[in-house]
């Protein structure tokens, strides 16, 4: 049965996670069920900001760089 699921990124400053959005995957997807779908929707890449206002790390976030944020 498919779940949302967040998906993100890791600040390369402060190291916290940065969250990019969220997409439906199976029960038990594993990243490349995550890097296919959003390829199959056409998504390159994205630059990612962390939320921190103390931080202000960025990042160009590729398709290797996403992780699930809601394990």
């Amino acid at each position: 049965m498919p779940k949302m699921r967040f998906y993100g990124t890791i600040c390369p400053v402060c190291k916290r996670s940065i969250g990019l959005g969220k997409i439906e995957l199976r029960d038990g997807a594993q990243l490349q069920d995550l890097r296919h779908a959003l390829s199959q929707t056409g998504w390159r890449g994205e630059t990612a900001k962390c939320g921190d206002p103390k931080c202000g790390g960025i990042k160009m976030c590729g398709t290797n760089d996403l992780i699930f944020l809601d394990l």
